[in-house]
């Protein structure tokens, strides 16, 4: 039995978790079996545990690794090769009519692939798109909403079903992926992704062999092939390794690892991984500075800047207002609409250094100072219809004046709840 699991579960986790399961089902009837699978179980266990101390990439899993800057420009990619060629993402009817039955199908894969990748590379990182519902279904995976219920997964057993809040940016993607597929393919979706198969659009039948169909995604668009598992852990390592980490609380910790369905224990034990250090570049060490400074003072409540996603605008013009040398990390941690806009507005203001030119003068800098101050305030709790009334103002006040784009106009409104 033990070598047939061991033949089977290529990961020593799911091992343990399939011989925990075991030990369960013979303890009150077998108990000479319950004391050789518990024994095998634990010398597993110590052994797994042990193993996760060492948590440097090995030479062999640095060859596959790729950073969280890499892993989000994948679908990236896949983007501009549909904006290059085609002029926009998603096609209309008309537009799509014009195209040959080949070309139509070359654009219809790009179209899957991007959307795969997209939804793969962003919360909740597990293997399930192929498997959600766009109505409810009974003991299956769905979307309503904002929310994706999550009630056949990897571990549902152990974990129960979960329901997830995806981000803006990830609703805003599908929102436009299934209004292409019913106005532009004129298709009527009951399962949210799509694929080319047998020379045809279609839904996927299930989540078998998605793995496989991930990972040759990865390399066709990147050179490297890519699981799940991986992903997750790039995304853990990022996460526990950048600066601010070390400043969050428990809870908001607890909070971003519980996005993957993790605990903090286990995504710090379990997924973080480092560079190899008898590879990496030497780089000389300076002494520790034991000096003593005050804690700066937190800004007030009404100007705190947040990185939420209803906060998108806002937050990028915070950014903008007080940018030192366009911080990169702050960049990395907005999500694909917002890293766009943001470019947008750096190139829009032409910014060199941390002022503005001429066009950007002093009537939109109080106009920007304004609209964060009363954003500000509705982040406290004060949501009355008159600031609402002004902050629509506002934010007219600088579409007018061509700062972003129809679109963005759009998706600003509605993210700041003023429409």
């Amino acid at each position: 039995m033990i070598a047939e699991l061991m033949r089977l579960y290529k990961s020593k986790e799911s091992l343990i978790l399939t011989l925990n399961a075991l030990c369960k089902m013979v303890k009150n009837r077998f108990r000479d079996a319950f004391g050789y699978y518990n024994a095998v179980r634990k010398v597993l266990s110590k052994q797994n545990k042990s193993e996760k101390l060492d948590n440097e990439l090995t030479p062999e899993e640095e060859k596959k690794y790729i950073s969280y800057e890499e892993l989000m420009s994948v679908p990236q990619k896949v983007k501009k090769i549909l904006m290059d060629t085609y002029g926009e993402v998603f096609l209309s009817n008309n537009e799509l009519s014009k195209l040959t039955k080949a070309k139509s199908l070359a654009y219809l894969r790009l179209v899957f692939d991007y959307v795969t990748l997209y939804l793969n590379v962003h919360y909740p990182l597990r293997l399930v798109w192929p498997t959600v519902y766009l109505r409810p279904v009974d003991a299956g995976n769905y979307l309503q909403g904002t929310k994706l219920h999550l009630n056949n997964f990897k571990n549902v057993r152990l974990m129960g079903a979960q329901v997830i809040d995806l981000d803006g940016s990830t609703i805003n993607l599908i929102a436009q992926f299934l209004h292409f597929l019913i106005n532009s393919l004129g298709q009527t979706p009951t399962k949210l992704l799509w694929r080319v198969y047998n020379n045809s659009p279609g839904e996927y039948d299930s989540n078998n062999g998605f793995s496989s169909t991930l990972s040759k995604l990865f390399v066709k668009y990147n050179g490297k092939p890519m699981s799940m598992n991986m992903i997750r852990h790039i995304v853990e390592s990022h996460l526990i390794q950048s600066p601010t980490y070390a400043k969050l609380t428990n809870r908001e910790k607890h909070d971003l690892h519980a996005k993957l369905l993790h605990s903090t224990f286990a995504a710090n034990t379990s997924y973080n991984k480092i560079a190899n250090r008898s590879t990496a570049p030497e780089v000389s060490e300076e002494a520790p500075d034991f000096s003593y400074e005050p804690t700066p003072q937190p800004p007030s409540p009404a100007l705190k800047h947040t990185m939420l996603v209803s906060h998108a605008f806002v937050d990028l013009w915070h950014l903008i207002e007080d940018e030192k040398s366009f911080d990169k990390h702050l960049f990395s941690l907005l999500d694909e609409p917002e890293q766009d806009f943001m470019r947008y507005c750096l190139s829009k203001c032409h910014i060199k250094s941390r002022e503005f030119d001429s066009a950007y003068n002093e009537q939109l800098d109080g106009v920007v100072k304004r609209l964060k101050m009363l954003q500000g305030a509705t982040a406290i709790g004060d949501d009355n219809p008159g600031i609402k009334k002004e902050m629509k103002q506002l934010l007219d006040k600088l579409y007018e004046k061509g700062v972003f784009s129809t679109n963005y106009y759009t998706q600003f409104k509605r993210l700041m709840k003023l429409s």
